[in-house]
Parts: C-alpha cells; sequence; structure tokens
C-alpha cells in the first residue's frame, strides 16, 4: 500500500484546516445510534454543512485534488475517517487508489466555482434527476454492481440524487460498498460519499448501507441557496 504524499506539507495541512474549518458542535435532529453530529464550514463561503458520522471516524482532513486536466477538473475534498487506517489523498495527477483498509466519509466540489448567486434555486431538481440517471445507467454497465438503494428525494428542503451500491471484488476478496447523496449548493455540485471497502463481512460490513440512509438523511446544508 502506498501513500504518495509529503508527510511535513501534509500534518500542516491537515493542522491548518482542522482550526478553520471544522467546527464539531453541531445540531442535527433525530441522530443516528452510534453517530455524531458535525458542522463544517466550506472553502470560499460556499456553505456551512451540518451532518452526522460514526462514531468511529476521529479524523478529518481536507486537501486540493489536482488534476492533469487542469482547473476546472480540480476537486476540494474534505474527509473524515478512522485514524486505524492510513491517510490516503487521492490525486488527478496520480491515478491510484488505496487496496483495502478504507472506511470513510468524504465531500467534495468544484475548486471552480461558478454561479455564486444562486439564482438556479437550491438542488435544481431537473439537473439532479439527470445526474441520477446517468449514475445508475453507468453502474448498470458494471459487472457484478449491485444498486441496493436509489432515489431522488428533498432532505431539508434540498433536492438530493442517492445512489448507494455493493460489488464483492471475488479476485481480491474484499467487499466494496458505497452510499452517495448529490446535490448543488449556489449552482455547484457538491457530493456526500461513505464508502467502504475490507476483506471483513462484519457487522459494520453487513449495515453499511442501512446506516448510511440514516446518516445522508441528516445533512443541511445553509448559508448556501
Amino acid at each position: 500500500m502506498q501513500t504518495r504524499y509529503s508527510t511535513i506539507i501534509l500534518i500542516a495541512t491537515i493542522g491548518m484546516f482542522t482550526s478553520c474549518n471544522h467546527h464539531p458542535k453541531a445540531i442535527v435532529n433525530s441522530l443516528p445510534e452510534n453517530s455524531k453530529a458535525i458542522t463544517l464550514k466550506l472553502v470560499d463561503s460556499l456553505g456551512i454543512v451540518t451532518f452526522a458520522i460514526p462514531n468511529r471516524y476521529d479524523t478529518f482532513f481536507q486537501w486540493t485534488d489536482w488534476s492533469d486536466c487542469g482547473k476546472p477538473c480540480t476537486e476540494i475534498e474534505y474527509r473524515y475517517q478512522s485514524k486505524r487506517f492510513p491517510i490516503f489523498l487521492e490525486s488527478g495527477f496520480m491515478h491510484d487508489y488505496l487496496k483495502d483498509s478504507v472506511d470513510e466519509f468524504t465531500i467534495e466540489h468544484a475548486a471552480d466555482l461558478y454561479y455564486r448567486d444562486g439564482r438556479f434555486g437550491r438542488g435544481t431538481f431537473d439537473r439532479i434527476l439527470n445526474n441520477h440517471k446517468y449514475g445508475i445507467d453507468e453502474l448498470r454497465k458494471m459487472e457484478g454492481y449491485q444498486v441496493k438503494f436509489d432515489t431522488v428525494e428533498k432532505i431539508n428542503d434540498r433536492y438530493f440524487s442517492i445512489i448507494m451500491y455493493e460489488h464483492y471484488d471475488s479476485t481480491q476478496s474484499e467487499f466494496v460498498k458505497s452510499a452517495s447523496a448529490e446535490t448543488t449548493i449556489r449552482n455547484n455540485g457538491i457530493s456526500f460519499c461513505y464508502t467502504l471497502l475490507t476483506k471483513k463481512n462484519d457487522s459494520i460490513s453487513e449495515t453499511f448501507i442501512e446506516n448510511a440512509k440514516k446518516l445522508i438523511q441528516t445533512i443541511k446544508i445553509s448559508n448556501g441557496i
């Protein structure tokens, strides 16, 4: 397993963004069992997000995912995970990923923000519905991937595309599970994704999708249209 980043830069980055953007006290109604409430201030005054994550996610970091196709493809990513797992910062310059031991929640949006005046409304329905249909169609093309749940619904006055899937990689003897919710904020796309990659078929793996459903229902975006 490879970790491709400078340790010194990483420590500085984690420290800076934890102190500036991460606020542990939050108000989330109907907090799911074994979870905690979080408030996160997004960059460039994009908005403030409150949500719930599992108690086992005790580490937070943020980074810029630079891309070899330039600024339009660059992403800002925020991640919560357990300190027991390696920290890995995806990059468009390095097309590599961790091969196991992934249990995390990631928020992602473009670094190049547009239409900040919000004139297109909260979670533009047609855009989200089209993205949802595209995502489902792409998953159905992938052999062995099972869509466990999908819907477009309004959560806390904002439309979300929600897609959850499972896959068992027999060549690696690994379970792959993902639960994502996508919406728009000031007409910029933003995604929230719970991801699990593990060789263990334990209680966390067996209940991952159902627990993610409950956690996604707590997402609320404020100060952003």
